[in-house]
């Protein structure tokens, strides 16, 4: 137990896994931590959670340690600075990704936090039967259309509903006429 304490010490204040193992003679190799990472005994468990800890502590170490990279800066030493800021981004943007990566992401959810509920819809029973038929004409024109890559138009547009030539795509009891051919 004082080895993992030792190891997950020198990794909460920033070090890395090999740079606490390779400055501490006395503590074992790497594959035995790797034997650790992958154990099931009560040592290895122990560990597992210890060592999850410390990358986490380890990602605030560094976030602080790059406030002092910036402040401590000088014009000449520019590039050297900005490349060690870099990395230590990275890395702390891979140990704890919650706080420090890049990405942001929208979680939409419903009422504490389960799954959205969706209740809003066209009622359809309002519609006739031949209305209901149009609608699915025109949704299939669309369809085609957008398969064969023609652009859809905005409302308003000569022949929105039609083909380029202004024909309409729907005769009346009819089908959608594909673009080229006569009904």
């Amino acid at each position: 137990m004082e080895l993992i304490e030792e190891i997950c010490e020198g990794i909460s204040d920033g070090q890395s896994l090999m740079g606490v193992l390779r400055d501490n003679d006395h503590l074992p190799d790497r594959e035995t931590i790797r034997k650790w990472h992958m154990g099931k005994k009560d040592l290895h468990v122990e560990w597992q959670i210890r060592y999850a800890i410390a990358l986490e502590e380890r990602a605030d170490s560094i976030a602080d340690e790059m406030i002092e990279l910036a402040d401590k800066s000088r014009p000449e030493d520019a590039q050297k600075t900005k490349i060690q800021l870099d990395t230590r981004k990275w890395v702390t943007s891979n140990l704890l990704p919650r706080k420090y990566g890049t990405n942001s992401s929208v979680a939409l959810t419903g009422a504490g936090g389960g799954p959205i509920e969706i209740t809003a819809g066209a009622d359809l029973s309002l519609y006739t039967t031949e209305e209901l038929e149009d609608m699915a004409k025109i949704q299939r024109g669309a369809r085609e259309r957008r398969e064969r890559g023609i652009p859809a138009r905005a409302a308003g547009d000569a022949g929105a509903l039609g083909n380029r030539d202004g024909a309409p795509l729907l005769e009346a009891g009819g089908e959608a006429e594909p673009e080229g051919t006569e009904g």
